[in-house]
């Protein structure tokens, strides 16, 4: 998910705005035209959902401050495409959050180039589009009163390095620390146990708020 916090604090205000999400639906699809640019190396091994899909994951995680604790999941690979015989094309995979939040997740290196999230709230609906890239975030919420401050660009990998150099100068726990990686990781690993299982993947339950979270930077 890219790291620019003002976006960040305000999903997270427009999340408690709507007071209850309901369905969060976030994709990232890369179309790979000459199919060798995100599958030919072993950056790949996980396929899609550990390539792009983390993004997706990420969003939710953050957005609702919660941990899934189930996943569903099937893929597709197209039939004679030799880019995807051993790698899958597209993943599609639920995750059933402890409020009772359905998080609907697509991840492909091949479908039209789609980098969104939406969140369909009790009172509303909000998202971004496009919400993964680098640059060009745009955030959109229905009702649209208040409206949305207008937050200025700013250059994400340098937000990322003044957090982490703080973090070794003063001693401070990173907002991201390891163990937000190796959660991720296990939810990879059930997403890929449900799509060759073909059944509902149960994870541990954490009750607590942000259980993996360091505290926010400045």
């Amino acid at each position: 998910m890219p790291v620019d916090p003002l976006f960040d604090r305000l999903a997270r205000a427009l999340a408690a705005r709507g007071h209850q999400v309901r369905i969060a639906e976030p994709r990232d699809g890369h179309p790979d035209p000459s199919g060798t640019q995100r599958i030919a190396g072993l950056e790949v091994v996980d396929g899609a959902v550990g390539d792009v899909g983390i993004y997706c994951i990420n969003t939710i995680r953050f957005l609702l401050g919660e941990e899934p604790m189930e996943v569903f999941a099937r893929t597709f690979r197209p039939p004679g495409d030799p880019r995807f015989k051993e790698v899958d094309a597209t993943i599609i995979w639920q995750m059933r959050f402890p409020s009772g939040v359905l998080a609907n997740c697509m991840c492909s290196f091949d479908t039209y180039d789609t980098k969104s999230y939406r969140a369909v709230a009790e009172h509303g609906i909000f998202g971004m589009d496009p919400s993964f890239p680098y640059h060009g975030l745009k955030m959109f919420a229905r009702p649209e009163q208040p409206p949305l401050p207008k937050i200025a660009e700013s250059d994400q990998f340098a937000n990322e390095l003044d957090h982490m150099a703080d973090c070794v100068i003063n001693g401070r726990q990173p907002y991201t620390p390891g163990e937000e990686g190796l959660q991720d990781q296990r939810i990879i690993e059930a997403i890929f146990e449900s799509a060759r299982t073909t059944r509902a993947v149960t994870l541990p339950r954490f009750d607590k708020l942000d259980p993996f979270r360091g505290p926010p930077p400045d």
